[in-house]
């Protein structure tokens, strides 16, 4: 029985290295996998450019998820030697690149960043001395109550919500019977637009 337990476990020793090496193996195969779609979209500057580029243009339409989505979308294109769409990508990518180097020259060569910097330190300065000496924050913070309550006023007098939703009942109930509706259908009455949610 001993002699048995040590021959599996002599078994199961051996599966594990192997396993150990099949997943080394394909780990190797991957990352040269990586260096070669490296290599065909022309380094990592136009990749990495054309998977920043990606992720701005997912942004802009699709928000944080487009822009994973764009990054690894263009990326991958720009890792395809035999198509056009690859072909793009790389040259968007190293237009990217360049863009990115004159820009980093420019502000290089005239200091921009650091003046833009001691432009908004002392533009927060200026605005928190201005706001230490004229307390427009509460000056402000009064102003918009007292507009508020005004115009709250000012609708529990005259009821302008009331009469403008009115206004507009009639004149949809108007519109309906123009176009040969019935305006008293009970059907149209059960089917509203959804509730808007709530942010709270």
């Amino acid at each position: 029985r001993v002699t048995y337990l040590q021959q599996r476990l002599q078994q199961v020793k051996l599966e594990q290295y192997a396993q150990t090496a099949k997943l080394a193996q394909d780990g190797m195969s991957i990352a040269a996998k990586g260096q070669k779609a490296v290599k065909a979209a022309g380094g990592p500057s136009p990749l990495a450019g054309a998977a920043a580029v990606g992720a701005g243009v997912g942004l802009v339409f699709a928000g944080p998820i487009g822009a994973l989505a764009g990054a690894a979308g263009i990326a991958y294109a720009a890792t395809q030697k035999d198509n056009t769409m690859g072909e793009v990508a790389r040259k968007t990518g190293q237009v990217a690149v360049d863009g990115l180097s004159a820009v980093k020259k420019f502000d290089s060569d005239y200091n921009i960043s650091s003046k833009a910097y001691s432009a908004t330190v002392a533009g927060v300065n200026k605005v928190t001395e201005i706001e230490a000496k004229y307390q427009l924050k509460d000056r402000v913070s009064n102003m918009a109550k007292s507009t508020t309550e005004s115009i709250t006023k000012f609708e529990e007098q005259n009821q302008v919500m009331k009469r403008l939703g009115n206004g507009l009942a009639s004149a949809l109930d108007w519109t309906t019977t123009r176009l040969g509706g019935d305006p008293k259908n009970k059907e149209a009455e059960v089917t509203k637009f959804p509730d808007v949610p709530s942010t709270s």
